[in-house]
């Protein structure tokens, strides 16, 4: 490409904490955003934030969560309002309303180990026709090795979860997305991405195993381009640098889904890959350098 008509990414403002951030996320329609973390003392901590002319003002914040946050997604709830799911570098998760942080609505032991991807499908992604869904079902991957799914108005435990098999070694499970939620959450597929290079597409109504490659390369995200259709494509991204693209419209029963491939750098681990807003088909990566 020639760098001369390259996008050109010019910092608006810079932020600085005091603690490490692990997950950002922007409240949908507002010029807010929050940022999840751990202090040096090993507490988590949850700032909102809102964007001003050159900078960023907290609004509200919590910083004595037993335990660091290490992933997050929003949501709506039946209500309305904007709530935050997220994950604990122990294992829970816990659920936020974004208007009132002093505690959490629920706190799940979710996991034996850190909760390293966190996913929602239902009220937050809406539907194609403009209507809301009744409920939105949270997705977990954690370093145990299990993929978990729950639903927001059910405390009592997971309604599915994808453990490896007895005798297995577990493997890392580094990346959760939901996709196909076309009709109903209920019809939803389920992703998950492991540190082996294990893609696995559960369909969520049989509670079964739909598909699965291994990529030998560990999947650091996953995403489908929008939730709320019939699969469409879904990115893949993955350590020293490789991109890949699985076209889900496309089958062989032996081949599996058909998909492309690009290595962006020879050593850089591309840890997520956002499809832009304005256009289905422009992505967003970032690496571990900071590059963008």
């Amino acid at each position: 490409m020639d760098t001369k008509d390259a996008p050109q990414l010019i910092e608006h403002i810079y932020h600085s904490v005091a603690y490490t951030p692990f997950v950002t996320r922007w409240i949908p329609q507002t010029a807010k955003l929050v940022i999840l973390g751990e202090t040096p003392r090993g507490t988590g901590t949850l700032s909102v934030c809102s964007l001003e002319e050159s900078s960023l003002s907290v609004v509200a914040k919590n910083e004595e969560q037993p335990s660091g946050f290490k992933s997050a997604v929003t949501y709506k709830s039946r209500s309305g309002a904007t709530c935050l799911a997220a994950g604990h570098l122990d294992g829970s998760m816990t659920l936020w309303d974004l208007e009132h942080l002093r505690e959490p609505i629920t706190r799940i032991t979710a996991h034996k180990a850190s909760v390293n991807s966190i996913d929602a499908c239902g009220t937050s992604s809406g539907k194609s026709d403009g209507q809301s869904s009744s409920r939105a079902t949270i997705a977990t991957g954690s370093a145990d090795g299990c993929a978990s799914v729950w639903d927001t108005r059910d405390n009592s435990g997971e309604i599915l979860s994808i453990e490896p098999a007895e005798g297995e070694e577990a493997a890392d499970c580094w990346a959760v997305a939901f996709g196909n939620a076309e009709s109903s959450e209920d019809d939803a597929v389920l992703a998950a991405g492991y540190d082996n290079g294990d893609v696995k597409l559960f369909d969520m109504r049989a509670a079964r195993l739909s598909w699965d490659i291994n990529l030998d390369y560990g999947v650091c995200h996953l995403q489908f381009d929008r939730k709320n259709i019939v699969m469409n494509k879904l990115a893949i991204s993955c350590l020293e640098g490789h991109l890949f693209m699985a076209d889900m419209r496309t089958f062989h029963p032996e081949e599996g889904f058909a998909k492309n491939s690009q290595k962006l750098s020879e050593s850089e681990n591309v840890y997520g890959r956002l499809t832009l807003r304005m256009s289905d088909d422009s992505k967003g990566t970032g690496g571990y350098t900071g590059a963008m």
